[in-house]
């Protein structure tokens, strides 16, 4: 992912494989839209996409988070570009509880979520994951 100082989305390069062919995606985004290029062995193709709104990278995302869910229940909702999709993914994250979460033999305070992302093949599948809070 690139994003700006704000962490706003700016593009990203992913590169997925799941037979004998490398898939890359290179996206850059303009003011209203997504520049998209998709290169699978030799052929490119190229499309655009219009956004509408802004576009929340990793870093932008996770300020989100941390600043709308105060409260077990509390839902927020942003928009991202999902590589493994394709294409632009609303990311819907409920704070379920709050706790300690030990990483790398460290303890830290922070959050439990249910994320769905509506992109996702088969629905919107929901996930718990810890985020270390601020």
């Amino acid at each position: 992912y690139r994003e700006g100082s704000e962490g706003n989305f700016l593009g990203l390069t992913s590169e997925t494989s799941s037979s004998s062919q490398t898939t890359r995606i290179d996206v850059t985004a303009t003011q209203n839209a997504l520049d998209l290029v998709t290169t699978v062995g030799n052929k490119k193709y190229e499309r655009t996409l219009a956004i509408t709104g802004a576009l929340l990278g990793p870093a932008a995302a996770r300020r989100f988070v941390l600043n709308h869910l105060r409260a077990v229940g509390d839902v927020a909702s942003y928009q991202t570009f999902s590589p493994e999709a394709g294409g632009l993914a609303t990311v819907t994250d409920r704070l379920t509880s709050f706790g300690k979460i030990d990483l790398g033999g460290r303890s830290f305070a922070g959050m439990k979520l249910e994320q769905s992302v509506s992109a996702m093949p088969g629905g919107q599948p929901s996930t718990t994951q810890p985020i270390a809070g601020p």
